[in-house]
C-alpha cells in the first residue's frame, strides 16, 4: 500500500477525472445503489510500503511471516509464497488505527459505502515479538472494525474474507459477515462441487459466529444452477458477478425473493447449509 488514496495511474484512466466522480457516475448514471471497495487487513497483500512518504507516519517495518508446521503440511506451497519470501510491511502496532482511519476516511469521502477486508489469515503468522498471533490479530481486527463503524456505520458494511483462523473469528465484535469458502472459479470444472461441499460444512461452524458469505457466482456458467440452488438454501447472501450483458435471467428469477410465501433462510443450519 503506497497511499490511502486511489493510485494516480488508476485515476488517470478514469473518464471522470477523480475517484469520487467515478463513484458518483456509478450511482447516478448506472443505478448502482451500494459500492464497496476491497483492501487487505494489512492494507494490501504485502502490507504497507516501507519508505513511501504517504504512509511513512504509520512507521511500517518488514516482517517475515512464520507459518506453523501443520499449515505447511496441508499447504506446502506456502513455503515459497511471495509473502514468506519477501516479507510484509506491517504498520507499527501503535499506528494500526491510522491505517484504517486513513483508508476508510478517504473511501467514505469518495462515496464508498463499505469494504471487503481480505487476507486476514496472513496476520496470524506475524505475531512474533508483538505478543503472539492472537493478540496481534485481535489488535488489527478490532481497530478495523472500529474504523468501519465510525466511517460506514454498523449496518453490515464490512465483509471479512480469508478469515478462518480462530484468531480472526474470535476477534469480531461488530462485523457480522465472513467468507465461508474459497473463491468461485468459473473456469475450473473440478472446483464447483468441492466449493459447494466445503462452504456448506464451513457454514456449520462459521454460522455460529457470523453470517456466512458463499462468494459470488456467474449465472451463465455451465454449473450455475448448482451454485444458485446451494445459495438459495444456504442462509447466505446471494449475488452474482456476471459480465455486463451476460445474464441468465430465467435462473436469477428463480432465486428466493422476499415474499409472504417463500424466503431464503435467515441463518445457516444443518438442514439449510447442506444442499441436498
Amino acid at each position: 500500500l503506497r497511499s490511502a488514496e486511489a493510485g494516480e495511474r488508476f485515476v488517470a484512466s478514469l473518464q471522470d477525472g477523480s475517484f469520487k466522480a467515478f463513484i458518483e457516475r456509478l450511482k447516478e448514471k448506472h443505478g448502482i445503489h451500494i459500492v464497496y471497495c476491497w483492501h487487505a487487513l494489512m492494507g494490501y497483500w504485502s502490507g504497507v510500503h516501507v519508505g513511501k512518504p504517504a504512509v511513512a507516519s504509520m512507521d511500517p517495518n518488514i516482517r517475515t511471516p512464520g507459518p506453523m508446521s501443520g499449515i505447511l503440511h496441508v499447504e506446502p506451497t506456502l513455503a515459497w509464497d511471495a509473502l514468506i519470501l519477501n516479507g510484509v510491511g506491517l504498520p507499527h502496532i501503535d499506528k494500526v488505527d491510522d491505517l484504517y482511519n486513513s483508508l476508510h476516511a478517504y473511501l467514505k469521502s469518495s462515496g464508498v459505502d463499505g469494504v471487503k477486508v481480505d487476507g486476514q489469515a496472513a496476520l496470524t503468522m506475524l505475531g512474533g515479538g508483538l505478543g503472539g498471533s492472537a493478540a496481534t490479530t485481535r489488535r488489527f481486527v478490532q481497530a478495523m472494525e472500529k474504523s468501519v463503524v465510525h466511517h460506514f456505520g454498523s449496518d453490515m458494511n464490512c465483509i471479512n474474507c480469508m478469515c478462518h483462523p480462530t484468531e480472526c473469528l474470535y476477534s469480531y465484535n461488530v462485523t457480522s459477515v465472513a467468507r465461508a469458502s474459497d473463491d468461485f472459479w468459473p473456469r475450473d470444472p473440478a472446483s464447483h462441487t468441492v466449493h459447494v461441499a466445503n462452504v456448506a460444512y464451513n457454514s456449520l461452524f462459521i454460522g455460529e459466529i457470523a453470517q456466512p458469505d458463499w462468494d459470488m457466482f456467474q449465472s451463465k456458467n455451465e454449473v450455475a444452477t448448482l451454485h444458485a440452488v446451494a445459495r438459495s438454501v444456504g442462509g447466505c447472501s446471494v449475488y452474482v458477478s456476471d459480465r455486463p450483458g451476460e445474464h441468465d435471467f430465467d435462473l436469477l428469477k428463480r432465486l428466493p425473493q422476499p415474499s409472504p410465501y417463500f424466503s431464503s433462510p435467515l441463518t445457516p443450519s444443518l438442514r439449510q447449509a447442506c444442499p441436498s
